[in-house]
């Protein structure tokens, strides 16, 4: 009779839809070995315990958002710098589990990518509106903060405001930063 193989990158695909259905508290080696249809063995045959798969789990998730901000940026319905906010606010909005366990709970792991996607942004808002690289810092900081606030509302089901009016709402605080740091006015 052939054994059947559980490997590494299906613990770690049964462990991420596991946590997109049902957050970090879903995960634990049992709740993961009863979606792979098997014992704990090959689980911790492959990895040492759940910190672990938590670990690997916060970089699928990373690069699961990533990939979503991307695919919205290559959409062009929004500007690019303003893409890179909507798809922040509706990655929270369609994937609540998974924005959580990446941004809001004290980070597993050093996210290398987080400043590199810092730098990235800054770097839009510089080519685009030819400022300082300290007012594209500020303004960025302030865009991003304004975007987890609005984030975090869809989260806790605090409101649930529709894409164009938060489209319209981040073009609004976009433009009186942007005023206040004495640019031009961009949409």
């Amino acid at each position: 009779m052939a054994k059947k193989m559980i490997t590494k990158e299906m613990i770690l695909n049964s462990a991420f839809e596991l946590l997109r259905k049902g957050g970090e508290s879903a995960l634990s080696v049992r709740a993961i070995a009863s979606v792979c249809n098997c014992s704990t063995q090959p689980i911790y045959l492959s990895f040492k315990g759940i910190d672990e798969i938590k670990d690997e789990l916060c970089k699928m998730a990373m690069e699961y958002f990533y990939k979503y901000l991307l695919k919205m940026v290559a959409d062009k319905k929004y500007p690019e710098y303003k893409s890179m906010g909507m798809a922040y606010v509706k990655f929270a909005h369609d994937e609540p589990e998974l924005f959580k366990y990446v941004f809001m709970t004290k980070p597993r792991i050093k996210y290398d990518s987080v400043d590199a996607s810092f730098e990235v942004s800054v770097n839009v808002i510089k080519r685009n509106l030819k400022i300082s690289d300290e007012a594209a810092r500020k303004l960025h900081m302030e865009m991003w903060l304004f975007g987890h606030g609005i984030a975090t509302m869809y989260i806790t089901d605090y409101l649930n405001f529709d894409l164009d009016t938060v489209s319209d709402m981040y073009k609004d605080v976009y433009n009186g930063i942007i005023k206040n740091l004495g640019a031009d006015n961009v949409n």
